[in-house]
């Protein structure tokens, strides 16, 4: 994760809290003038004698009302700053509690439904760094590693608020469903780490048959983008398809659309905000050239060699709320192949093109 993209994560926060902060004094102040309303109405609807406690009490405020009134809203103001200041210190000791269990090993205690974002980027990060031997079976050994802390990264999360939801059974409903959510998230993010990892182990360990039909290359795209339409709109941003209408492509269409919706939300990830993402297509009469291009952190090019390893990511997707496996690409060139085609990456300026080439 860049330091722009974690600055982004605290501002968030940040203006979350402050909006809260505010909302509560401007609800007290609110309060506050309807309390006076209610005690000028009370003075005036009855009669009062001088031995009435009440009536000496509410007529002391009324001759100094203008100081009354700030010297509540003053130690009003601090209170609530107290109240606020004790919740942050209780976010930075969650954030501690977090960052100790997990490095440990231990189930972690779940974050405030207002951390997640925290909880997505630490957890990465805890996590032991698995080197990759040439040999074979440690190659396996490491797949199994590497995907138990994948699976374990979310379903830590969900024991946390599933444990937090059993032991409180009076949490306000906000919360409860806040919780639920996140849950809910954390479940669907594990079955696709399953899916993932199953479509993967199909791949190495069968031979895979291609079922050919002749598609075209612009409606396919047409059809992935439209489906994708709500995460780009999430990230607000552009897609852009250069692609002549007349192209047609022979290939296996299930396969070839899991390879382009895996380039595509590759680039939906990792693309800046308020960017474009062009897709463009060059027809030889001896082969299909397909470019996926998008705007995004430089990768070096130590790491251009190995992004189509199985597991392998980059140090700022680890970090990333993405919280991608490191399957995708590598299944999106396994299939390529399978076609007979090839697959680069380049990178430079902020700008990540995927170059595909099948033969005809």
């Amino acid at each position: 994760m860049k330091n722009k993209d974690k600055k982004h994560i605290i501002r968030q926060i940040f203006r979350k809290l402050l909006l809260q902060y505010l909302l509560t004094i401007f609800a007290f102040i609110v309060l506050l003038f309807i309390m006076i309303f209610i005690a000028s109405l009370m003075i005036t609807s009855r009669t009062w004698y001088d031995i009435d406690v009440i009536y000496l009490i509410l007529r002391t405020i009324a001759d100094n009302l203008g100081f009354f009134v700030w010297l509540t809203i003053a130690g009003g103001i601090i209170i609530i700053s107290i109240i606020f200041i004790y919740r942050a210190v209780k976010y930075i000791e969650s954030i501690f509690w977090f960052v100790e269990e997990t490095a440990e090993g231990k189930p972690a205690s779940a974050l405030p439904s207002e951390l997640y974002q925290f909880e997505d980027y630490l957890t990465p990060k805890l996590q032991p760094q698995i080197i990759v031997d040439n040999d074979e079976n440690f190659k396996n050994a490491s797949t199994i590693i590497y995907l138990a802390h994948d699976l374990k990264t979310p379903l830590t999360s969900i024991l946390g608020y599933l444990t937090l939801l059993k032991d409180e059974p009076d949490l306000p409903e906000k919360s409860r469903a806040s919780y639920v959510d996140i849950i809910m998230r954390k479940a669907l993010r594990l079955e696709e780490l399953i899916n993932e990892f199953f479509e993967m182990t199909i791949l190495n360990m069968s031979e895979v048959k291609l079922e050919y039909t002749n598609v075209n290359l612009e409606r396919m795209f047409e059809q992935i983008l439209f489906e994708s339409e709500p995460l780009l709109t999430e990230k607000k941003l552009q897609s852009n398809i250069a692609i002549d209408t007349s192209i047609q492509f022979t290939c296996d269409n299930n396969k070839m659309e899991r390879v382009f919706t895996n380039l595509l939300n590759n680039a939906i990830s990792y693309s800046y905000p308020d960017s474009t993402i062009t897709i463009d297509a060059t027809e030889t009469p001896n082969s299909l050239e397909i470019n996926f291009t998008n705007h995004c952190p430089t990768i070096p090019a130590d790491d251009l060699e190995k992004i189509f390893d199985p597991f392998y990511r980059l140090d700022y997707s680890r970090s990333s709320r993405t919280g991608k496996s490191g399957i995708g690409l590598s299944i999106v060139k396994k299939l390529v192949v399978l076609h007979n085609g090839t697959i680069e990456a380049s990178s430079e300026n902020d700008i990540v093109t995927f170059k595909l080439r099948f033969p005809k």
